[in-house]
């Protein structure tokens, strides 16, 4: 047994040693758990990060995803801006050509922001400057319209499960009670 546990943890090792870490190419970036900075006069094809804040104070010539953490833009994406339990914050006349998309997060788009296409903020809160230029739609749902009744229908989950374990409980205890014939 331990023969086998220890050839399964020098495996393990091995390939961990070897495994190729994860690379963008063209002019991608990607990170992981460390934010990524965009500098005023670099460019990139499209921005993606996972754990970590983008701050792009350059241009983002495609997509701009960010998954758990927030998206500061300064100048231009050319394409989408997609955020998922994340917020996302264009500065004063900062431009987003095609659409923004934010999930469980929040959006703030600063005096001058200009949105190309269309804006979709589901379960978070939204905050537009008035000089704000949206091209298309605006979607929003804030969190309350998920939240309350989420918290009813767990509520009366709770209550029928509480109900029945305590008739469960009641009847086992009435069952264990030596109940002997009256005299």
């Amino acid at each position: 047994m331990r023969a086998r546990l220890l050839c399964l943890t020098l495996c393990a090792a091995a390939l961990l040693f070897v495994a190729t870490p994860a690379r963008a190419d063209n002019g991608n970036s990607v990170q992981f758990f460390t934010d990524l900075r965009i500098d005023p006069n670099k460019s990139v094809e499209n921005a993606v990060c996972f754990f970590c804040s983008v701050h792009a104070e350059g241009e983002i010539n495609g997509n701009l995803v960010v998954l758990f953490g927030s998206a500061h833009i300064s100048n231009a994406v050319h394409q989408n801006v997609v955020s998922i339990f994340s917020s996302v914050t264009a500065q004063p006349n900062a431009s987003i050509e095609q659409n923004v998309v934010n999930i469980f997060g929040n959006v703030r788009l600063g005096d001058g922001a200009h949105v190309g296409q269309n804006i979709v903020a589901l379960f978070g809160a939204t905050e537009f400057a008035p000089t704000t230029i949206i091209d298309g739609n605006r979607v929003i749902m804030p969190f309350w319209i998920f939240g309350i009744p989420t918290l009813l229908i767990g509520l009366v989950i709770y209550v029928i499960v509480r109900e029945v374990r305590e008739r469960r409980y009641r009847r086992q205890w009435m069952a264990s009670q030596a109940m002997g014939p009256r005299v």
